[in-house]
Parts: C-alpha cells; sequence; structure tokens
C-alpha cells in the first residue's frame, strides 16, 4: 500500500525548500503518494515549478496561509480538505515554525505522523520593537512545535537549534540538488552572459535568493559602488518577498549611481542554466538555514564569496568559497577584485558533494524510507 505524504509548502516558486521537494517529486517510488499542498493568501497564485509539478503526476492543492485566515480557520480548512480528497499517513510542513500550526490542524483530524522541518536559521532584521514582536510570536510557534510534532527535521544544525531547541533531538535532512545539472562549460559560460547583454570581459557577479533584508543585498551595492570603475555588473535571481525592502535598493543603487550596474531578473525555473553566466556568485546572507544557491554555485565550478552567516556545511571543501563579514563592503569589494579563478575537475566536483550526502538520490531514498519507517513502525504512545 502507498504511503501518501502531504508536503506542505508556499507557492513553489525559486529557493532552497522548493529545491528539495522538487527533487522529491521527481525521484519518488510508486509506493510513495507525494501531494503538494500550496499555502497562500490568494487561490490566484501561481510558481515557477507548477509545469513540471503536474507533468510528474503530483496532485496539489490550495489552503490558505495561516497569517491571512488566522488558528481557528485554518484549522477548519484543514479539516475540510482531509474531508474532501481523504486523510494522509504523514503531514511534512516545510514552512519553519507555522510547522506547529499545520501540526496541531493535523492532530485534530487524527493524523499521527507529523513532521516539522525547519529550513531556516531564522533571524529578525528592523526595529526594536518589530524584532520583539516577531520573536514573541515565534516563542507561540515553538510551543506548537514542542506539543503537536511527531518528527523533527532540519537542514543543518543551526536551523534545527533554532526552532527545536539545543536540547532536542532532530534529524538533519540536507537540502539537495541534482549535481550533474549543473555542469557547465566555457562555452556555455559565454554564452549565457551573452543573453543577460554583457561581452565576455565582463566580470558578471551573481546571487540567487528571494529579495528580503535578511539576504543583505545592500552590502553588494555598496561593494559595487566601491569598483564602480571596472567591469563589473551585478544580477540577482528571485522572487520580490519584500517590496519595501526592494525599493530600498532601487533607490540605494540610483543615489550610489550603480542602477546600470545593479539587475534584479525575477524568479527563473533554469537557474541551473542562468547561473552559468556567473563568473562569481555571492550570499551576503545575514544568516541562511543552509544556503542551496551557493552548492548549487560549487556545482557549476563558480567562485563563491558567502558571508560567515552562512551555516559551514555550505563549504564543499573544493577550494570555490571565501567567507566574507556579511557588514563590510570593503571586504566585498576587495574580494570580488581579487578572486581567484581556478577551474575545479567536474569529478572533484561530484565527488565532494557525494561524500558529504548532498547526493539528491541518496537522500532523497533515506527520506523515502524514513516515511514507510514512520507509517510502519510509529510506537502507538509516541503519537500524540
Amino acid at each position: 500500500m502507498a504511503v501518501t505524504v502531504w508536503e506542505m509548502n508556499g507557492v513553489m516558486n525559486s529557493g532552497g525548500t522548493e529545491s528539495l521537494i522538487m527533487e522529491f517529486c521527481r525521484n519518488k517510488p510508486n509506493d510513495i503518494n507525494l501531494i503538494l499542498i500550496i499555502h497562500s493568501e490568494t487561490t490566484n497564485f501561481s510558481g515557477i515549478h507548477d509545469k513540471e509539478i503536474h507533468s510528474l503526476g503530483i496532485k496539489t492543492y490550495f489552503l490558505p496561509s495561516v497569517g491571512s485566515v488566522g488558528i481557528k480557520k485554518y484549522v477548519g480548512e484543514f479539516k475540510g480538505l482531509c474531508d474532501r480528497i481523504g486523510k494522509p499517513d504523514i503531514v511534512h510542513s516545510h514552512i519553519n515554525g507555522i510547522g506547529g500550526i499545520i501540526s496541531y490542524a493535523a492532530y485534530l483530524c487524527g493524523i499521527d505522523t507529523r513532521i516539522i522541518h525547519c529550513h531556516a536559521d531564522i533571524k529578525f532584521r528592523g526595529s526594536f520593537w518589530y524584532i520583539a514582536k516577531e520573536e514573541i510570536l515565534l516563542y507561540v510557534m515553538k510551543l506548537f512545535v514542542k506539543r503537536y510534532g511527531t518528527e523533527f527535521w532540519a537542514c543543518s544544525k543551526a536551523a534545527g537549534e533554532r526552532l527545536f531547541g539545543k536540547n532536542k533531538k532532530y534529524k538533519i535532512i540536507k537540502n539537495v540538488i541534482d549535481v550533474k545539472k549543473y555542469r557547465s562549460s566555457v562555452q556555455k559560460h559565454i554564452e549565457e552572459k551573452e543573453k543577460l547583454g554583457f561581452s565576455e570581459d565582463t566580470i558578471v557577479v551573481g546571487a540567487v535568493g528571494r529579495i528580503s533584508s535578511i539576504k543583505n543585498y545592500e552590502v553588494i551595492i555598496e561593494a559595487i559602488n566601491k569598483i564602480k570603475s571596472r567591469n563589473v555588473e551585478f544580477c540577482c535571481y528571485g522572487r520580490v518577498n519584500d517590496q519595501e525592502y526592494y525599493k530600498k535598493l532601487i533607490i540605494m543603487a540610483k543615489e550610489l549611481n550603480v542602477s546600470d550596474r545593479v539587475h534584479f531578473l525575477g524568479n527563473s525555473s533554469s537557474i541551473c542554466d542562468r547561473i552559468a553566466a556567473f563568473d562569481l556568485f555571492v550570499m551576503p546572507s545575514i544568516s541562511e538555514g543552509l544556503g542551496i544557491a551557493a552548492l548549487e554555485a560549487q556545482a557549476a565550478g563558480i567562485p563563491s564569496l558567502i558571508s560567515t552567516g552562512v551555516p559551514e556545511e555550505t563549504d564543499m571543501g573544493i577550494g570555490l568559497v571565501e567567507r566574507v563579514d556579511p557588514h563590510n563592503a570593503e571586504q566585498w569589494a576587495n574580494a570580488m577584485l581579487n578572486f581567484r579563478l581556478d577551474t575545479i575537475p567536474y569529478s572533484t566536483i561530484l565527488d565532494a558533494f557525494q561524500n558529504k550526502g548532498f547526493d539528491s538520490k541518496e537522500q532523497c531514498s533515506v527520506v523515502f524510507q524514513l516515511y514507510r519507517d514512520y507509517v510502519g513502525g510509529h510506537d502507538d504512545e509516541a503519537k500524540r
């Protein structure tokens, strides 16, 4: 009998969580029935992965986001979905602290296996009062997590400790990628640069990630300003998650007279192709759960400047990564001008990912076996 799992997430756009879920979809065996439950404020949504999801025969359903309707109404909507399509064997939440509320709804519906999966080292930026409010909300979410989750997963130690605490047992499930998809060549590098309208001698500094303050892109704009006499362009792929922050970046680039060198290019369903244009990858984030875009860059053999706020597990140890203070624009500027352009043999890259457990097929097999084990071997006393 197939094990039915509801994968609970937001709209399926670009991101580390979405990349992992897509690997689940691509690699699922016949005895695992995955259903994607998309959380959004509105039913009028579309994600860049939707077409592929449907082509793989994966069904998707909508639930309103907890923040848009509140806990009581969310529970009612969750129950209604169970009534319409049947209860799953497992609910697997990928929405960090909100997983506590999702697990509460699943508990009320009699779903015994409730996985809460943390994909972020959750941190907040803003005023004192904003941070205080968010920390209080997170504390409440943690109470639900502790009470109603049955299984606890995290993409890194930092992410796990932030949501579950240092004394809580949790599994590290690494965010993985299909390394072979990112293999590039000199010719592809030139072609992708030309698509962006850049000459071969232009230094393309690239980033991949949603536009939100935790990503700290302002330090890159400051660095570009410090080296604007050089032929350097900054390109960033990712959805706008925070309109106010996006406006701040646009204004900042204009005031520093580098608007013509700063390009926010939106989502792309073909990041493995787009990043081939990069000469240098940057991840200036204040914090990351893991930093899957940095894995993608290394898989493509791209030299990478990564903030010290990104977990050390992100570095594959093949000489492509240099770590930089997320608050020091001068350091970023110097690193951009002095990065090493060494060619790493593809076999070295492949071996590193496999040895560190970032092989997508292997990690997916681990996850699917855990699904089977949870349904077949949960002790009744552990189910709440």
